[in-house]
């Protein structure tokens, strides 16, 4: 769209030169010939120019002057009957050749002609940042899925936005399938209830941890260890990153030595003869009541 308000092209630069953005006016002549009128102290800076006076000259070798490559490609961009927005390479030096972003802009001028604004835009920073997010994106993709635990994303209604291979792997799932569920269908239905209320403590930004068990898609019941950690972007949660450990071989020991300490207890506790333990001063650390009725003393008489 065209800029209508109208000026004169000197009320136009004074205002220019206060922009520090590259910029210059032109006008296509008679003759069909891109004439450079004017330009701005930026543009000049810029491209290492003479600040003085100017001369009216060809934009199109103006630019190539300057180092402006792939001038044919340019020229079409600043012929457009429409503002358009182009790239553009420009050479400094053999080590040395910038990315910037060019647009133009239709301007409708008190002397009745059709005069165009060039802006350029130096890339270089924007360019630098973009590698700096993707160098990092690769560094987070890599830390994410090659973790030899179970990594999770969560929005806020519980929903799987993300979860690495170790995940889709643990729970027997593509995850394709994964980000199909919300996390309450991959919980075992005992343990739901607590999931649930330490899932409502971390959208009021409390970082959760807690053991539940887990069923995969064949139906089969597993442990984990969760961290789970609200994602707090200005002031507000916007999603949950979630760490989760298997804990199934710890949890199996666990239980096994409760069943053992469980059947030393009951044969200790339920045999018929006396049976009692000592420590290395000859204090007694335990006697059934087998014992009690031997020695007709209490536990608690004869313990400590």
């Amino acid at each position: 769209m065209n800029v209508t308000t109208s000026m004169n092209k000197e009320a136009l630069l004074k205002v220019l030169h206060e922009i520090p953005l590259p910029m210059a006016l032109f006008e296509e002549s008679v003759g069909e010939a891109l004439v450079l009128r004017k330009k701005n102290r930026a543009f000049d800076a810029f491209f290492g120019l003479n600040p003085g006076p100017m001369r009216e000259e060809n934009l199109v070798d103006f630019l190539g002057d300057v180092g402006i490559l792939n001038i044919p490609v340019v020229e079409t961009a600043l012929r457009s009957p429409s503002n358009t927005t182009f790239a553009a390479d420009v050479f400094m030096d053999p080590d040395n050749v910038l990315s910037v972003s060019c647009r133009t802009v239709h301007l409708d001028m008190e002397e009745g002609q059709s005069t165009r604004l060039l802006l350029i835009e130096d890339r270089r920073e924007k360019d630098q940042l973009k590698r700096k997010l993707n160098k990092i994106h690769h560094q987070y993709e890599a830390f994410f899925e090659q973790s030899p635990d179970i990594y999770y994303l969560l929005d806020t209604e519980g929903r799987f936005k993300d979860m690495n291979h170790k995940g889709a792997e643990y729970f027997k799932r593509t995850k394709e399938e994964i980000v199909q569920l919300k996390y309450i269908d991959v919980i075992y239905a005992e343990d739901r209830d607590m999931v649930q209320e330490k899932f409502l403590g971390i959208l009021n930004k409390e970082v959760a941890q807690f053991e539940m068990r887990s069923i995969n898609k064949l139906g089969e019941i597993g442990y984990l260890d969760i961290t789970a950690i609200p994602v707090i972007i200005d002031g507000e949660v916007m999603e949950v990153f979630g760490i989760a450990k298997d804990i199934r071989h710890r949890k199996e020991m666990e239980l096994q030595l409760k069943e053992s300490e469980e059947r030393y207890r009951s044969l200790f506790e339920d045999n018929i003869d006396a049976v009692l333990t000592f420590d290395l001063a000859g204090n007694f650390q335990y006697l059934n009541k087998a014992t009690e009725e031997l020695m007709g003393y209490k536990k608690e008489e004869l313990i400590g």
